[in-house]
């Protein structure tokens, strides 16, 4: 064998085995698993990420049980919510609750409507309706209305109390009063855009 045969031997066995070996790179792995390759953190560093993870999980039922905690407390509160399909029907409501009171002060108080307001929003969850009372009585009578408003289970304040003197003889003043109910979101009209 020379060696001009022997090199071309070489050549077509490394020729082959070129071939053999593109055929091995590129040949598809369908049948072989899917593995995931491992991010290269340290053993240290999964141990601490299991700990931040462990502490997260133990925290989720405290964090739940807040939750609730907060959702019974604001069902409590939205309680005293005026109800009513209408704006109009939170107001007759609100008036209901105003002549009621004023039934209850001793002696009675005539509570007249004077003026119905209009429904505004009261933060971005809640809105809030008006009406303004007029009452005529002495001093007495209006602090005691007063606070009856304050003492119902219902969202409600005065916005705005304004006193004349109806009878020096009597002593009985006229009030103008105007007493704020909160009501559902859905009871707020919406803004309409300016668009053009």
């Amino acid at each position: 064998m020379t060696s001009a045969e022997r090199n071309r031997r070489a050549l077509s066995w490394l020729g082959v085995s070129a071939v053999l070996g593109l055929i091995v790179q590129f040949w598809p792995e369908s049948s072989a698993p899917n593995v995931a390759v491992a991010t290269a953190m340290s053993p240290r560093m999964l141990e601490e990420r299991l700990l931040k993870m462990r502490s997260v999980a133990a925290q989720r039922p405290d964090k739940e049980k807040i939750l609730q905690q907060v959702k019974d407390e604001l069902k409590t509160r939205e309680k005293g919510m005026l109800q009513g399909d209408t704006a109009a029907q939170a107001q007759a409501e609100l008036m209901k609750i105003a002549r009621s009171i004023g039934r209850s002060v001793t002696p009675a108080v005539e509570v007249r409507p004077s003026e119905l307001g209009r429904v505004t929003p009261f933060g971005k969850d809640y809105g809030e309706v008006t009406v303004a009372v007029q009452l005529d009585a002495s001093m007495s009578q209006i602090v005691s209305f007063l606070a009856a408003l304050g003492s119902q289970p219902e969202l409600l304040a005065t916005s705005e109390v304004r006193l004349a003197q109806a009878s020096v003889k009597d002593k009985v003043i006229g009030a103008r009063i105007v007493i704020s109910g909160i009501v559902p979101k859905k009871l707020v009209p919406e803004k309409k855009s300016a668009g053009y």
